[in-house]
């Protein structure tokens, strides 16, 4: 073999058949190699960097995260139980929100109130339910109130049903009286413990016996 002719660089698929065995030091060694042979100007690979965040110092994973170019929240999903909660937010705050709810639900349970809170107020005004329900187990009941009340789109029954142990009595009735008389009751019952009495009273009196007896 020629001397002096190069080694071929490892790769970091190359690195994540032996990540198990290697301690974090020795790792970070290897990805630092893998990457000074990368091209001049060529992205990071998140998906690749997921595979190897179990067996990354967190300070160090961070700063491989800091390096890439992360193009929605939804990619930081895989990552986002292995970054540190400082690093999680601020990634998250120079997102854009309206255009990556399901994003939003992805990393929700990993950052700080402060955050998700910031992040609520930028949905507004609501444009879509749509995952709505995924994110509401962490959203504060006046926080969601007020999402819910912004909201432009037509409100969806099976929806509201999903949100109505986190939202308040007072939200949950408003929704509910602007839609009678109700169309459909299939599975409205569901709704019946989150309702005041007034509301539920003034569902019954809507409806058509002669249709809606059984609910």
């Amino acid at each position: 073999d020629d001397p002096e002719k190069a080694a071929e660089p490892i790769t970091i698929e190359q690195i994540q058949e032996v990540a198990p065995l290697l301690p974090p030091a020795d790792m970070e060694k290897l990805v630092e190699d893998s990457l000074e042979d990368q091209e001049a100007g060529e992205e990071l690979d998140l998906h690749a960097i997921i595979e190897l965040a179990p067996f990354l110092d967190e300070e160090y994973l961070d700063s491989l995260v800091k390096r890439a170019r992360v193009h929605s929240l939804k990619e930081l999903a895989g990552l986002a139980p292995f970054l540190s909660e400082e690093m999680l937010d601020g990634m998250v705050e120079k997102a854009d929100i309206k255009e990556d709810l399901a994003g939003v639900v992805g990393v929700a349970p990993f950052l700080s109130d402060k955050t998700l809170d910031k992040l609520v107020h930028k949905m507004l005004p609501l444009n879509d339910w749509k995952g709505l329900t995924g994110l509401a187990p962490f959203l504060s009941q006046e926080t969601l109130d007020t999402l819910v009340e912004s909201a432009e789109s037509k409100e969806d029954m099976k929806t509201i049903i999903g949100l109505a142990p986190f939202l308040s009595e007072e939200t949950l009735d408003r929704l509910i009286r602007k839609m009678l008389p109700l169309d459909d009751w299939k599975n409205i019952a569901g709704l019946a413990p989150f309702l005041s009495k007034k509301t539920l009273s003034a569902m019954v009196e809507s409806a058509d016996p002669q249709k809606d007896m059984a609910h």
